[in-house]
């Protein structure tokens, strides 16, 4: 192939001929908080019974699926307005190629790389097209996403290629056969970060929840059809007690809400220069009980300065001459390098022979005119006279490279060793500059109970330095992590410690798994190669938008600024929004479980069933449609657990649900026997019952004091108006079906709304709810 690549011309013809390519970044869908069969067997349910109402019962009584396309129609509104906005991110953080055409490299995005475009890989770069190496120095590959395999391939020239796969060490560039919607990584859009995570414990949670209400409606429509077919009820009569008895059951704007508050959680957070890569990004977010994380690039700037050149022996001048030209002249650079050659003169030579940097070694090398140089890490190097300075500037928190040299040659093979004969030349001194927010980032995860974790590839004095300065206790010293990956009491002492330092990539992944097995639940911030084991070991990967392609990757939230300092603010917004959500879910229940008792105590009765099903529509907009969409999005305060929702939900909603059907059944059983008022005058008592009990529950579930209590009051306030203004005006009134409310009608509502909150009171529900989740 030419070396010069394509010439420009020919690009643009072979890009006016490439098929359109599909976008796969960014942009996810939030409605797969639940599996889309469950949702598919609710939606089935709803449309049926809406479509049996419409033909065979009253249209009032379908008024459900209006409110239901409301709700979906705001929530897909939000959802747009969440993808514009995660698209427009997810543009800044896409892989982008070295492409060479008529002699110049140039960055390109993937969907600008064309057939026989000449691609150049350097270190964390993707595999962005299928093709053929045409050059490669030490050049290794992972390629865990095509083949399963974790181990590292090492690829030559003439080998074959496939796009999904990254570049690990060393260099290399190959032509580009199949790119877009014709490439491999296309066909298989999506695999490389849906293995990673199973489903979050609130996905789960809601799965089971959907599954049990399903399990309950199936047994109790039946109960209810027998008993109505035993009756030999009118069909008007069986289309509004099913629909009102089983329509009932179905929480039909608790998924809208769910997908609508994670749309507008991604949406916050992106405004913050976080894109969420994964839906479970925003509840692992609010979860994770422990960070680790990287030193460089979170708890300090990502850019290095020399300060300082210490030569083993001889003239300071001739050292700094030296690393200059290792620096010009090395074909792949790290952050280490661009300093180097950024503040050492020294012209490029050509390089006979090369060991790039890695993590795993923690060394590079470089024949240079018949010399081989090493700059690496100084307990692998002979330092001779520099051993006591070296640990000094350890100790105070500054990074130090070794170098030295040798007159032997580079050993050839596929595992790289140290050359023979090394003679120590000198050390470089570089300086790390604590971000300006680190400190109040440190302080508000430990106010939260969030342990930080540092694990980093830099001598462990010079971490546990970093760390003090930025506030993390480091009581006992940091841990040389150098065997964690190999050795069980290694890795026991890198699990108890806050800082871990000379810790290689297997070794940070090992360490997130222990942490896990532990049962913790484990975020990883990180940016380079050497993070990528760890980052899809933990359940939330964190990378940052400087970082490697192949970290963000395999990453569920990408910091597209690089601002670590903005992770805090996401945190407390996604307790926030996720807390609400956990509240109001218990409102939906109470619902399915008073209709639940509804069906047992008077659907298997003949007594015409209390509410008619426009009557429900009315009660669950007015107590629990239009709280909850202002409650999920408000600001509240609280503890945040995951854990033991649904047995909490189930301690809340079960009690409630039996306590406003106690209040209604026995409401209107008093008015339509007792008083033998009308059934139409019976019904407004059951209904308004339901509506006093509703507002109850949201007060109950709320109005915890202060400030947020008396907006809640006066909301619940606001939504009684409504409801006593629906009952005093003709047209609502016959709308719904209402009687006129009279003295009897109001003693008998209020009379049952006591019976209910009552009983509330002496299961000391309120009092539950206003206490600390446990």
């Amino acid at each position: 192939m030419d070396p010069n690549g394509l010439t420009e011309a020919e690009a643009r013809r072979r890009l006016a001929e490439r098929p359109p390519s599909r976008r796969t970044g960014g942009s996810r869908s939030y409605r797969s908080i639940v599996r889309a069969n469950v949702l598919t067997v609710f939606n089935l349910i709803l449309a049926s019974f809406g479509t049996v109402t419409l033909l065979y019962g009253d249209w009032r009584d379908a008024l459900f699926l209006g409110i239901l396309v409301a709700n979906t129609g705001i929530g897909i509104v939000q959802e747009v307005r969440a993808k514009r906005a995660l698209d427009r991110l997810s543009a800044l953080v896409e892989p982008t190629a070295t492409v060479v055409r008529e002699g110049a490299a140039r960055r390109l995005h993937v969907d600008e790389v064309v057939p026989g475009d000449l691609i150049r890989l350097a270190p964390g770069d993707q595999v962005i097209a299928d093709g053929r190496i045409e050059s490669a120095e030490g050049l290794t590959l992972d390629e865990s996403i095509l083949t399963g395999e974790s181990a590292p391939v090492r690829r030559g020239p003439g080998e074959e290629v496939r796009s999904g796969s990254f570049a690990l060490e060393g260099r290399g560039s190959y032509s580009a056969e199949a790119v877009g919607a014709e490439s491999y990584a296309e066909r298989v859009a999506g695999e490389a970060r849906a293995f990673r995570h199973p489903r979050s414990p609130l996905e789960l949670a809601f799965n089971r929840l959907l599954l049990g209400l399903v399990a309950v409606m199936v047994p109790l429509g039946a109960v209810l059809g027998v008993s109505l077919w035993q009756r030999e009820t009118s069909l008007d009569e069986t289309v509004s007690t099913s629909v009102a008895a089983v329509v009932s059951l179905v929480p039909e704007g608790l998924m809208v809400l769910a997908s609508l508050t994670y749309a507008v959680a991604a949406l916050r957070m992106s405004r913050r220069g976080a894109l969420a890569q994964q839906l479970n990004a925003i509840e692992s977010l609010a979860a994770a009980d422990i960070v680790c994380t990287d030193k460089t690039g979170t708890l300090t700037e990502a850019s290095l300065r020399v300060v300082d050149v210490v030569p083993a022996s001889g003239d300071e001048e001739s050292l700094r001459h030296a690393l200059g030209v290792y620096a010009a002249s090395s074909p792949a650079r790290n952050s280490t390098l661009e300093a180097l050659a950024s503040e050492l003169e020294g012209p490029a030579v050509a390089v006979a022979a090369e060991v790039p940097f890695s993590s795993g070694r923690r060394w590079s090398a470089l024949t240079l005119d018949g010399t081989t140089y090493v700059l690496g890490a100084p307990e692998l190097l002979p330092l001779g006279s520099l051993r006591e300075r070296v640990a000094a500037e350890q100790r105070s928190g500054r990074r130090v490279l070794a170098f030295a040299q040798t007159d032997l040659p580079l050993a050839d093979g596929d595992r790289p060793r140290l050359p023979d004969g090394l003679r120590p030349g000198g050390a470089v001194v570089l300086a790390e500059r604590l971000r300006p927010d680190a400190r109040a980032t440190v302080e508000y995860f430990r106010a939260q109970g969030v342990e930080l974790k540092v694990l980093s590839g830099d001598a462990p004095e010079t971490v546990a330095a970093i760390a003090a300065d930025a506030g993390i206790p480091v009581t006992a010293g940091a841990v040389d992590g150098s065997r964690a990956a190999d050795d069980p009491g290694v890795l026991r002492q890198a699990v108890r410690s806050p800082v871990v330092g000379r810790i290689s990539p297997e070794g940070k992944r090992a360490v997130v798994a222990a942490l896990r097995e532990e049962g913790r639940y484990v975020a990883m911030v990180g940016d380079g190669v050497n993070d990528v084991p760890a980052l899809k070991e933990a359940r939330l990967a964190i990378a940052q938008g400087s970082g490697t392609q192949m970290a963000k990757s395999v990453a569920d939230l990408v910091l597209v600024r690089g601002d670590f300092g903005a992770v805090p603010g996401m945190v407390a917004e996604g307790r926030q929004i996720l807390r609400n959500l956990q509240r109001v879910a218990k409102l939906y229940v109470s619902k399915s479980a008073f209709a639940a008792f509804l069906v047992l105590t008077v659907g298997t009765t003949a007594t015409a069933y209390p509410l008619l099903p426009r009557h429900f529509s009315l009660a669950a907009s007015l107590t629990i449609g239009i709280p909850s969409f202002l409650l999920a999005l408000a600001p509240s305060t609280g503890p945040w657990d995951t854990s033991g929702f649904l047995r909490r939900l189930a301690r809340f909603a079960v009690p409630a649900g039996a306590a406003a059907g106690i209040g209604v059944v026995s409401s209107y059983q008093f008015a339509l026997n007792a008083l033998e008022l009308p059934l139409l005058e019976a019904r407004t008592v059951a209904a308004s019952v339901l509506v006093l009990v509703g507002l109850y529950l949201v007060l109950a579930l709320e109005g915890a004091g202060g400030r947020r209590g008396r907006l809640v009051a006066g909301m619940c306030v606001l939504l009684l108006g409504a409801y006593v203004l629906a009952l005093a005006l003709p047209p609502t009134r016959d709308f719904f079906e209402l009687a006129a409310p009279s003295l009897e009608i109001v003693a008998t509502a209020v009379a049952g709304a006591a019976i209910a909150v009552a009983g509330l009171e002496l299961m000391g529900l309120r009092q539950e709810e206003r206490s600390p989740s446990p």
